[in-house]
């Protein structure tokens, strides 16, 4: 698979899901877009509401590899 993390969007007016390669996102809008601005753009490709959307990262493969990302950093805990 060449596209490994996805952005996955639901449209909370209709329900839809929709999952997008992150490569093809900074292809078309170029690497110094936020994800704020990413919400902001999205629209629904079910219905064409634009707002009220939902967004996460979702990593696609190999549960061991998706996992070496999610050390906790220890010098950041508080005690």
């Amino acid at each position: 698979m060449s596209h490994l993390v996805y952005i996955k969007f639901r449209n909370d007016s209709c329900r839809h899901d929709a999952m997008v390669p992150v490569s093809a996102l900074i292809k078309e809008y170029g690497e110094d877009i936020t994800s704020d601005e990413v919400l902001r753009r999205a629209r629904c490709t079910k219905c064409g509401f634009q707002g009220n959307n939902q967004m996460r990262l979702v990593y696609v493969g190999k549960s061991s590899l998706a996992q070496t990302g999610s050390g906790v950093n220890k010098d950041s805990i508080k005690i």
